[in-house]
């Protein structure tokens, strides 16, 4: 506990400002941890202070203020990913809750309420998508088996994205193109290229545009970090970290 007197000197008030700082970090890592049970399962505490960080940075970049709303900010995070105010899929949620304007602008708004009834919007009518997941298994397998060493071009995209979660697709409405614009970087980034950027982008619309960078999956990250190994190996080590990842989501038995 700092005295008046330490409290009043700079360095007595940047380690106050530190202290608050890691505090709400610490709550915000309860609230994810009590929240978010399953899809933080896979994280250490270390990642997921990155993740809590990352997502209150955004927050007061945005303008939030108080602290119960830079930890409600994490909801969208949680559902859309860290970069969700970029993400071209939700360009028509966030303009419905003028977070954003016609033209794609950040407005003032840190209104969260909004975003959250859009998630629910957004879920209940993507649920149909998980009724039954072996259809995007089913997609992943015809895509290596009938499309290895193609070209990823857009027909190609988009055709492998409808099939492994239609309903998200068409909710997409008008943006697909903007959302493969905005995927090039990170594909080229990560040097994905013919089926693994199909994958990818079909993966994305589930964990957002930009997942490979997120916080939320370091596993991404790892499994493709570019080194050594050969595209194969790649390959194998990030479609193993996505089952596992999707395996971690599911009620374990005796649940």
């Amino acid at each position: 506990m700092l005295s008046l007197s330490e409290f009043l000197t700079p360095d007595g008030l940047a380690r106050y400002d530190g202290e608050r700082r890691l505090e709400e970090e610490r709550q915000a890592m309860a609230f994810l941890r009590r929240s978010f049970a399953p899809a933080t399962a896979l994280l250490s505490d270390d990642e997921l202070r990155d993740v809590a960080r990352f997502g209150i940075a955004h927050a007061q970049q945005r303008g939030v203020t108080s602290l119960r709303d830079r930890q409600r900010y994490l909801i969208p995070v949680m559902f859309w990913g860290s970069y969700f105010e970029l993400d071209p899929q939700y360009r028509d949620a966030l303009a419905r809750c003028w977070w954003i304007d016609r033209n794609g602008r950040r407005t003032g708004s840190t209104h969260l309420s909004a975003v959250i009834a859009e998630i629910d919007r957004i879920e209940r009518a993507t649920a149909p998508d998980h009724a039954d997941m072996r259809r995007p298994v089913q997609a992943m397998a015809r895509l290596y088996r009938d499309h290895e060493g193609e070209l990823a071009t857009s027909s190609l995209m988009l055709s492998h994205m409808e099939s492994c979660w239609p309903a998200r697709f068409a909710l997409m409405g008008g943006v697909h193109g903007d959302y493969l614009d905005a995927l090039a970087p990170v594909l080229r980034r990560y040097g994905l290229k013919s089926a693994d950027a199909v994958a990818y982008a079909c993966i994305a619309m589930q964990l957002g545009f930009r997942f490979a960078d997120d916080p939320r999956f370091p596993w991404a990250r790892a499994a493709l970090a570019p080194d050594d190994r050969t595209p194969e190996e790649r390959r194998l080590a990030f479609g193993q970290a996505v089952l596992r990842y999707w395996q971690s989501l599911l009620p374990q038995e005796g649940e």
